[in-house]
């Protein structure tokens, strides 16, 4: 846990921010009671992030709308960067923190190690659920804010060789998880131990991400079974953006 030292410290930098994020969240019924709900019960530390990532979250939505609109697709860092934003789950990741009872001080959440394992499984998340659900945003049009189109698109690959890839940069992301843990296990402080009871929970999101959505029918609808055992999925005719009427 963080000392009441460092969580002063940490504290006092947000206090006049803070105030004016939280007028803000204030002006919304539903932004009202979530703050009652989670935010108000929460430390200030975390409180502070989250509202601040949230903040992120609606800025760069309004970019991916923009995107879907024009047709524009990122380079891979850059659509990265954004679907970090775009996913939530830096809001929901401080949520997981508060859960387990545990303050880290903005020294850890600065701390290379932990940035790392962070961003290892929160890419995890974002870009497996691209996979899942390129079938779907294909058939309406939609795919190319997608980690499959964007692969595509910049390193010049036909679509099974982007999933392939994909399929590797997966593989290589469970390896940043599994070190930046064992790194930070290594340190005898409370709080790298408190760290990577955090790591251990944003990977056991990464385990339910995976199989909600093959218990869900969102992104593979009846066929969700045959689908997780051959690992195969065929793409759905795109839908027609025209009606026609019959007299």
């Amino acid at each position: 846990m963080a000392s009441g030292q460092d969580k002063d410290s940490t504290t006092s930098s947000h206090t006049s921010s803070y105030s004016e994020r939280e007028r803000s969240i204030d002006s919304n019924e539903s932004n009202k009671e979530f703050k009652a709900n989670h935010i108000d019960r929460t430390s200030p530390d975390i409180a502070s992030r989250l509202i601040d990532r949230y903040c992120l979250y609606v800025t760069h939505v309004t970019r991916e709308a923009e995107l879907r609109e024009s047709g524009g697709v990122l380079d891979v860092q850059g659509y990265i960067s954004m679907r970090r934003e775009t996913g939530l789950m830096r809001c929901f990741f401080d949520l997981a923190e508060h859960c387990l009872g545990v303050n880290l001080p903005q020294e850890v959440h600065n701390d290379p190690v932990f940035v790392s394992g962070y961003e290892a499984a929160m890419d995890l998340i974002n870009l497996s659920n691209d996979l899942y659900s390129y079938d779907m945003e294909q058939a309406k049009g939609h795919s190319g804010a997608n980690i499959v189109t964007v692969f595509m698109k910049t390193n010049k690959m036909d679509l099974q060789t982007a999933v392939d890839f994909l399929g590797t940069y997966l593989e290589a992301l469970i390896g940043q998880w599994a070190t930046a843990r064992a790194t930070l296990s290594s340190r005898s402080e409370q709080r790298y131990r408190d760290s990577v009871s955090v790591l251990d929970a944003l990977g056991d999101w990464v385990r339910g991400n995976v199989i909600w959505c093959f218990e869900t029918d969102r992104y593979f609808g009846i066929n969700k079974d045959v689908i997780r055992k051959t690992l195969r999925v065929t793409l759905t005719t795109p839908f027609s953006n025209t009606i026609n009427f019959v007299d």
